[in-house]
């Protein structure tokens, strides 16, 4: 929405280029992703079930009775990991369209860092050893496209960045060309621009319990 930046915090902000700050719900929320004038997001005041809130109409609609996390929007559908912390019983990756309509389970892998990326779905499979997976985006064809435990990732042109203890990685998304671009173990990890930014973590020191 040009120059206005959307945050989270205790609810959904607003923020515009003159740093004018405004609330737009009080609903505490995560995962947002956003689509024209519509925030996909993660409603923690009420189950973490997935909400749409309009921008402009300030319009805030329910889409699902299920918790979700790791959402993605394209065209007119949403695609997103269950949250199994919360829905304990239900778990996988499903998709529904963005009027709430036709929810679907598309696979039963649990996991995190659902991307969508060109007519692939690529993310980490917890039920897995934490391999990078893809499958189409109707749940089939599912393919490893990396066989190293992955902490996070982070996808551009073509490419799958990761990291674990053991450094930072990088493989194509059909699963060739894997290379190891550091040996720095990171926590958080970001592509942007041709630039990798990534958080270092200090294993050494470490405090266990």
């Amino acid at each position: 929405s040009g120059d206005t930046t959307y945050f989270n915090y205790k609810g959904i902000f607003s923020l515009d280029a003159d740093g004018k700050q405004e609330r737009l719900t009080d609903q505490t929320s995560s995962n947002m992703a956003m689509q024209g004038d519509w925030i996909y997001y993660s409603n923690h005041s009420d189950a973490a079930n997935l909400y749409k809130y309009n921008v402009v109409t300030k319009e805030n609609i329910r889409l699902t009775d299920c918790a979700v996390k790791y959402i993605n929007v394209v065209d007119d559908t949403v695609y997103f990991f269950m949250d199994k912390e919360i829905d304990v019983v239900k778990k996988g990756i499903y998709r529904v369209g963005t009027d709430g309509s036709d929810l679907r389970q598309l696979t039963s892998y649990d996991g995190e860092g659902l991307n969508v990326y060109g007519d692939r779905l690529i993310f980490i499979n917890t039920s897995d050893r934490r391999k990078i997976y893809s499958l189409s985006l109707e749940g089939k064809d599912p393919k490893v496209v990396g066989t190293d435990n992955a902490s996070m990732m982070s996808i551009e042109n073509g490419w799958i960045y990761y990291g674990n203890t053991n450094g930072i990685f990088r493989v194509r998304v059909d699963g060739s060309a894997r290379k190891q671009l550091s040996e720095m173990p990171v926590s958080e990890m970001n592509v942007v621009d041709h630039y990798l930014y990534f958080c270092y973590l200090d294993v050494m020191n470490q405090v266990k319990d």
